[in-house]
């Protein structure tokens, strides 16, 4: 139990690194989204003629350092944009998350508000490789100073005090039971009960 407690809760007292912690997976993500990370490896040029963005394939747009990661378009046609984000620039093909954007294909949805949203039909692909330097960090958690006392217990100070004086809260309920006419409403209680 000792060696459990040190091992996961005490790394730099035992030595153990991140890299004791790193897995090897073979596994494949799959899903849909929207085509709004197409922006992302655009080469920043447009079409005059319909003002449509130009995807130049092995165009690096990646904002990080050029010879780490690679964004950008791997292949494009008339039917479909294929592209990468984040991509180790040695192995574009089995790292980052791959992309396909289809031209022709409309996906009629809504937004989180219920407003109508349509967008081309994107599909990616992303290879799990596992634990690795890119995802696992032994960093501690450290609230930052200038956040203590933001989220705390609340405390309830009552310094205003309301007199409602000697009518109880259901007392215009029980008056409701009396009347009998539309004609009470006026005369009950000096005009006290008014529509």
């Amino acid at each position: 139990m000792e060696d459990c407690l040190n091992k996961y809760y005490l790394p730099i007292l035992t030595g153990v690194t991140a890299s004791d912690y790193y897995t090897v997976g073979n596994t494949t993500i799959t899903g849909k989204c929207d085509d709004s990370r197409l922006m992302y490896v655009s080469s920043g040029r447009y079409n005059p003629i319909n003002q449509q963005p130009y995807y130049v394939p092995g165009l690096n747009t990646t904002l990080l350092d050029n010879g780490q990661e690679f964004t950008g378009v791997i292949s494009v046609n008339n039917d479909k944009i294929e592209y990468v984000i984040g991509a180790d620039i040695n192995n574009v093909q089995n790292t980052g998350i791959h992309y396909t954007t289809f031209r022709n294909i409309i996906v009629y949805g809504f937004d989180i508000n219920g407003a109508p949203h349509n967008y081309p039909k994107t599909i990616f692909t992303s290879k799990n490789a596992g634990r690795n330097a890119f995802n696992t960090s032994l960093s501690p958690i450290i609230k930052q100073e200038e956040f203590l006392g933001v989220v705390f217990t609340p405390e309830v100070e009552s310094d205003v005090f309301i007199n409602r004086g000697i009518a109880d809260i259901f007392e215009r309920h029980a008056l409701l039971s009396e009347i009998k006419t539309t004609n009470d409403i006026d005369t009950n209680r000096d005009g006290y009960i008014k529509a």
